[in-house]
């Protein structure tokens, strides 16, 4: 090949790849259009329903209380109740002859029957409700370019 026509071929090779690299100048988007929603949320409606403990037994009787709730301790063999409080959760409710302690802090003092079955009840003001809904992607501005966040 002729040092003419191998200068032509790296001219040609050059302007092929700087006009390919003009596309990978442009910017990456920053974001994206916020996507559309829509929800409805439908109440189920049931009939009262008797409650049941989360945790029932003889002393000791231990529970831990995943999530805060609303909890009520009861005698159950004397049809009492023992403690209702607000508990944050992660916390060890424990029932034994000397009281009801939460969280390691005796919350009822003692002495409690031993013969006697307790029980723990979560109560809750909650509505079970039906939610359902449809997420369609966002619409690009006509004025601004959609932009998505840099890796």
């Amino acid at each position: 090949m002729s040092s003419s026509k191998y200068l032509q071929c790296i001219c040609l090779a050059t302007a092929i790849g700087l006009a390919g690299c003009k596309s990978w100048n442009k910017p990456p988007p920053t974001s994206a259009p916020a996507p559309e929603e829509t929800w409805t949320t439908t109440p189920i409606r049931m009939s009262p329903q008797e409650p049941m403990p989360v945790k029932e037994g003889g002393i000791p009787l231990v529970y831990l209380l995943e999530s805060p709730s609303m909890v009520r301790v009861v005698d159950a063999t004397a049809k009492q109740d023992l403690l209702t409080l607000p508990m944050p959760g992660k916390t060890i409710i424990a029932i034994t002859e000397g009281g009801v302690s939460v969280g390691g802090a005796t919350m009822k003092l003692g002495p409690l029957p031993s013969d006697h079955r307790y029980q723990i009840f979560l109560q809750s003001n909650e509505t079970n409700v039906i939610r359902s809904g449809s997420i369609r992607p966002g619409k690009i501005n006509q004025q601004q370019p959609a932009t998505m966040p840099a890796p």
